[in-house]
């Protein structure tokens, strides 16, 4: 092979590896931006009942006409997603005991793999899942929440005899100052805020499951809408304030 019919090739390698040094230059600049969620040092646990990590994503425990749990997140969870996954887990049962609803939010750190679509786990645990919708929550501030929603179908043991149940799941985005039902949104907010701030947003996505007898579906969504009005408005972080745990954003990311 002569030095003519290798100039086309070494010159590809040359861009490749200017590419390289090029993307790598960027993310030692990189910062890694505030969560929207507020995080506490308050030890996560397993359901071994061994801390899973020292930080945890705090819910709101006091919701007029809810009892507050803290839950423990699963092993599967923990083996599965990033180290740097900071969680949040817990359940709101109203006063009355007729229904309750588990809470989850998942923290993204610096890998993005963090989040995922919530119908793999949903799928995994068993539920057969519908068709996302989208659907609006008007929060106990006015403002307006967008939501997604899917209703699911599972066989669930009660009272020790398995009965088939339907599942309300209702999830959303969070980052700092950000909020959407949108994979496609929040994706495009991860390549804008990298391309104008160099800056990785640390997005977060919550939801609220519950269960019902088939049928009840569209009820249940609307008492699990009245518990995530008076809750969401509490639980996300203002913008411009320091949340714990997050001594990462002022640092390259590595």
């Amino acid at each position: 092979m002569n030095l003519a019919s290798l100039k086309p090739t070494l010159a590809v390698l040359i861009l490749i590896g200017i590419t390289a040094g090029l993307i790598s230059s960027l993310r030692s600049r990189q910062t890694l931006g505030q969560p929207g969620l507020p995080i506490a040092k308050v030890a996560l646990h397993d359901e071994e009942g061994g801390v899973a990590r020292p930080e945890s994503i705090q819910f709101p425990k006091t919701i007029p006409g809810f009892t507050f749990t803290n839950a423990p997140v699963s092993k599967a969870e923990l083996d599965y997603l990033p180290h740097d996954t900071t969680f949040g887990r817990g359940q709101y049962t109203s006063e009355d005991g007729a229904w309750s609803a588990a809470v989850s939010a998942v923290l993204m750190g610096t890998d993005r793999t963090s989040i995922h679509r919530p119908e793999y786990c949903l799928q995994g645990v068993g539920w057969e899942v519908g068709q996302p919708r989208l659907q609006q929550i008007r929060l106990a501030d006015g403002s307006v929440l967008e939501v997604q929603r899917i209703d699911t179908l599972g066989k669930q043991t009660v009272g020790g005899r398995q009965m088939e149940l339907a599942g309300v799941y209702v999830f959303w985005f969070v980052a700092d100052g950000q909020r959407t039902a949108s994979h496609w949104k929040r994706q495009s907010a991860i390549i804008r805020d990298l391309l104008t701030k160099n800056s990785l947003p640390r997005w977060a996505y919550v939801s609220f499951l519950t269960t019902c007898l088939p049928g009840q579906e569209d009820d249940m969504f609307e008492k699990v809408s009245g518990l995530i009005a008076k809750c969401e408005p509490l639980l996300t972080r203002k913008p411009g304030t320091l949340a714990q745990g997050t001594e990462a954003t002022s640092k390259g990311l590595r």
